[in-house]
C-alpha cells in the first residue's frame, strides 16, 4: 500500500503529500511555494494601494456611479470610528480576548463553559493555517512550519513599516511636485 500511519491517511514515499483521502502526489519544490507567498503578498499590497489611491481622489466622492457611493460610505465609516473612539476599545477588546484564549492551556484553569464557550469558537474561526495554504502539511517538516508560523508577525510588521514609508515618501514627491 502507498498509505501509513495509524489511520492510513500518510503518504509512504518521501516528499508526496495526500490529496483527497486517496492518491499520493509529489510535494512542490520550495521555489514556486516561496512564487506563491510573495504573489499573494503582492496582490495584496497591489490591491491596498489601489484602494489608498481611489481614496485619496476627493474629486470622485461627489460622483454619482459605485466608486463615489463606497468612498462616501468610507468617509462616514472613518467618521463614526473616530467619533466613537472605538481604537482604545478594540484595543481593550483584543487584550481581554488574548487573555482569555490562553488561560485555559497556560493556567490549567477550568472555567465554566459561558465564559469559554464563545472565546474557542471565535479562536476556532479567527485562526488560519495559512501556512497550509501554500504548501501541504505532509511537505514541510514541523519545526519549519513552526519557525515560519512563528516569525511570520515579524514579517507582516516589517511590510506594514516598509508601506508606511513608501506612502510618505510618495506624499512627499507629490507634494514636492506641486509646489
Amino acid at each position: 500500500s502507498d498509505f501509513k500511519g495509524p489511520e492510513c491517511q500518510l503518504c509512504v514515499a518521501e516528499k508526496h503529500h495526500l490529496v483527497d483521502g486517496d492518491t499520493c502526489r509529489l510535494c512542490l519544490p520550495l521555489g514556486p511555494v516561496v512564487g506563491r507567498i510573495a504573489g499573494m503578498v503582492l496582490c495584496v499590497l497591489v490591491a491596498c494601494g489601489i484602494a489608498a489611491w481611489a481614496y485619496s481622489k476627493k474629486g470622485w466622492r461627489k460622483k454619482p456611479g459605485y466608486i463615489g457611493r463606497i468612498l462616501r460610505l468610507v468617509d462616514r465609516a472613518v467618521v463614526f470610528y473616530v467619533g466613537m473612539g472605538f481604537t482604545p476599545k478594540l484595543k481593550i477588546l483584543l487584550g481581554f480576548y488574548q487573555v482569555c484564549i490562553v488561560i485555559t492551556t497556560t493556567y490549567s484553569a477550568r472555567l465554566p463553559e459561558r465564559y469559554t464557550g464563545w472565546t474557542e469558537a471565535l479562536a476556532e474561526a479567527v485562526f488560519i493555517d495559512w501556512s497550509g495554504i501554500v504548501l501541504p502539511v505532509q511537505c514541510l517538516p514541523h519545526k519549519s512550519r513552526l519557525v515560519a508560523v512563528a516569525i511570520s508577525p515579524i514579517g507582516v510588521i516589517a511590510l506594514l513599516l516598509f508601506a508606511g514609508i513608501v506612502l510618505r515618501l510618495c506624499a512627499r514627491w507629490r507634494r514636492a511636485r506641486r509646489g
